[in-house]
C-alpha cells in the first residue's frame, strides 16, 4: 500500500499511483514511468476515489438522503439529482462526486486547488463543488488558509500610526 502522508502535492501522489498500477498491469518495471497520460491520472483518482468513499458509513443513503446519492457505473457515490438545475445552468454535466471531509488526500486536493491563486473561501470551495462534494469543506478551507503562509502576509494589517507626543503649546488653551 501506498503512504499517502509522505506527499505534499496531490500532482505527485497520483503520478506515483499511475507508475504502480502500470507495474501491476503489465508486471513488469520497464517504461512504467514513461508516457503519464490524463486517462491514467483521472483512472488513478477514480481509484483513491473508491478507496476513500469506503470510509463513508455504510448508510451513506440515510446520512446523506437530502443530497439524493447514488452509485454510479463506476462505483462511485455521486450527489446531485438536488442540484439538477444548477448542473443544467452550468458546463459541468456530471455528478459531483461525494468524499469524506477528514483524510490526507482531502487535504492534499483542497490545498492544490487553493495554492492554484490563494483565493478567498468562498472561491475555493467554488472551484471544490465543480467536481466533489465533500460535506463541511468549507471550515477546512478556511484552516488550510489560515496555515497559507502567503495568503497571511497578503491578509497582513499593518501596523496603525502612532501619534507623537503634543508640545506643551498645544497643550495648554
Amino acid at each position: 500500500m501506498l503512504n499517502w502522508k509522505t506527499f505534499l502535492h496531490i500532482q505527485n501522489f497520483l503520478r506515483v499511483t499511475c507508475i504502480l498500477m502500470r507495474i501491476v498491469t503489465t508486471k513488469s518495471f520497464k517504461g512504467a514511468s514513461i508516457g503519464i497520460t490524463a486517462e491514467s491520472l483521472n483512472a488513478a483518482e477514480l481509484e483513491w476515489i473508491r478507496y476513500l468513499q469506503r470510509d463513508i458509513s455504510d448508510d451513506w443513503t440515510k446520512t446523506f438522503r437530502r443530497l439524493s446519492p447514488e452509485k454510479n457505473e463506476a462505483g462511485i457515490v455521486v450527489v446531485g439529482k438536488r442540484l439538477a438545475d444548477w448542473l443544467k445552468a452550468t458546463w459541468n454535466k456530471t455528478d459531483l462526486m461525494l468524499l469524506p471531509n477528514k483524510g490526507h488526500y482531502v487535504w492534499l486536493y483542497l490545498n492544490s486547488v487553493h495554492d492554484q491563486d490563494h483565493a478567498g473561501v468562498d472561491v475555493t470551495l467554488a472551484k471544490v463543488r465543480s467536481k466533489f462534494w465533500i460535506p463541511k469543506v468549507r471550515k477546512s478551507i478556511s484552516m488550510i488558509r489560515k496555515r497559507s503562509v502567503i495568503c497571511r502576509r497578503r491578509d497582513n494589517k499593518c501596523i496603525g500610526q502612532q501619534m507623537g507626543p503634543l508640545p506643551l503649546e498645544r497643550l495648554q488653551p
